[in-house]
C-alpha cells in the first residue's frame, strides 16, 4: 500500500523531509531544492524501513533496459536538483552497503544543477527479494531483473598486497598490460576486480594465495580509504554496521 501525504503541515508534523532554509536562500527558490530523506528515519530506521524508502525512491525514477547489448543491461537511476536530497540518499545507501555514482550536471540559462544518481547494478542484486514495490510496472521490472544472470562486478575494488605486485611485475607471466596494472596495485595497494583478473591469469593460486582469495570473496564489500587524520589518545571511535 502506497499513501500520499500531501500539504507541507501534514509532512513535517510527521517528519521533516526539507532542508533548513540558508540564509542565502533566494526567497522564491522551490522547496524541491531542499528536498530530503528524514534525518530521524536514516539515523533510527530498521533496515526493512531503509529498504523500503530505497524502494520508494527507485520506483520514482529509471527502471529501465539497454538492450543494445547482445544481453540486456539493466538501468536503474534516479535524477534530483536537491543537494540535501543526494547527501542523505548517500547516507541512506551507506547504511545498506550500496555503492552509488553521482553525475554533476551544470545549469543552463535558467536551470540548475542537477544530479543523476546510479545505485551499483550488482548491490541491487544483492538485495534481492528484499526490496518490494508498490506498482505492478515496477514490480514486473523487478522480477526480470532478478530472473537475470547474476551481473559481475567488475569496477569492484580488490585489495592487493604490495609484494604480490612487486612479484607479478618481474614475473616472467606478465606482459606489458600486467605490468602496469601490477605497478598501480604496488602503489595504491588495490585495483578494479577486472584489473585483477588480469594480473590473476596464468598466476599459481599456491604463490598468490591472498589475490585469489579477495578474487573468491565477492560477498565482502571492499572500499578504499583515502586517508586518515591522528587522534588524541582519549577520542572516541565507533563503528557502525547495516541493520
Amino acid at each position: 500500500m502506497k499513501l500520499h501525504l500531501n500539504g507541507e503541515f501534514v509532512t513535517q508534523n510527521i517528519f521533516s523531509i526539507y532542508g533548513d532554509r540558508s540564509p542565502d536562500t533566494q526567497a522564491d527558490e522551490r522547496q524541491a531544492l531542499r528536498k530530503r530523506i528524514p534525518t530521524e528515519l536514516l539515523e533510527d530506521g530498521s533496515r526493512d524501513c531503509l529498504l523500503g524508502i530505497l524502494a520508494g525512491i527507485l520506483e520514482c525514477g529509471t527502471m529501465t533496459w539497454n538492450r543494445h547489448f547482445e544481453k540486456p543491461r539493466a538501468v536503474i537511476r534516479f535524477g534530483t536538483s536537491s543537494h540535501d536530497f543526494v547527501t542523505s540518499f548517500d547516507r541512506l545507501a551507506h547504511r545498506l552497503g550500496l555503492r552509488i555514482s553521482i553525475t554533476t550536471t551544470a545549469p543552463r540559462n535558467q536551470s540548475r544543477v542537477t544530479y543523476t544518481v546510479s545505485p551499483s547494478v550488482p548491490d541491487l542484486w544483492r538485495l534481492g527479494r528484499d526490496l518490494h514495490f508498490a506498482t505492478n510496472e515496477a514490480r514486473e521490472y523487478w522480477q526480470e531483473f532478478l530472473d537475470q544472470e547474476r551481473p559481475r562486478d567488475l569496477h569492484d575494488i580488490i585489495p592487493i598486497m604490495r609484494e604480490d605486485a612487486l612479484h607479478i611485475m618481474w614475473s616472467s607471466f606478465a606482459g606489458e598490460r600486467n605490468y602496469s596494472i601490477a605497478a598501480t596495485a604496488r602503489r595504491i595497494g588495490s585495483v578494479t576486480r577486472l584489473s585483477a583478473e588480469h594480473l590473476a591469469e596464468g598466476q599459481p593460486r599456491d604463490i598468490y594465495p591472498q589475490l585469489f582469495a579477495a578474487l573468491d570473496a565477492d560477498n565482502i564489500l571492499w572500499e578504499r580509504i583515502n586517508g586518515f587524520n591522528r587522534t588524541k589518545s582519549s577520542a572516541l571511535i565507533t563503528t557502525e554496521k547495516s541493520r
